[in-house]
């Protein structure tokens, strides 16, 4: 499990290296995880002065028991400036299950970085793989 993380870190700064001039604050980060899925589920507008962009990235893993978790990668940019502020991972799964997890930019501080990494580190091992797939099929993606 150490190794899958320390490839999730690796992946997401490498993927992130592109808004080195934004960074994700404590702000940014809570209503990622907590704020815009109940934006969206009270059918309100993302944040204002934000908005949130597809990658038309997911990485979807199918179980052998017919039951699925699907991980689906965003852009939570400013408007006024068009930056990356934070990539927003939407979490669902086939038992109607949904959440938001954040990702920050890579000029972010360290403590919303090990914040994150708590997060991350605490979705258990089937979500692991499916952010594992979801990261490389977007690193391949940047990289073609």
């Amino acid at each position: 499990m150490t190794k899958k993380i320390l490839l999730f870190a690796f992946l997401t700064m490498f993927v992130s290296i592109k808004t080195i001039s934004a960074q994700t604050t404590l702000q940014d980060y809570n209503y990622v995880c907590k704020g815009l899925l109940d934006d969206l589920n009270n059918g309100k507008e993302v944040k204002t002065g934000y908005k949130i962009e597809s990658t038309t990235i997911s990485g979807q893993i199918n179980q052998g028991d017919g039951s699925w978790r699907n991980a689906e990668i965003y852009y939570f940019k400013k408007k006024s400036n068009d930056k990356t502020q934070a990539f927003a991972i939407e979490c669902t799964d086939n038992a109607g299950n949904r959440r938001f997890l954040c990702i920050p930019v890579s000029g972010t501080g360290s403590a919303i970085w090990t914040i994150a990494f708590k997060e991350f580190n605490g979705t258990g091992n089937e979500w692991h793989t499916v952010f594992m797939w979801a990261f490389a099929k977007l690193i391949a993606n940047k990289l073609s």
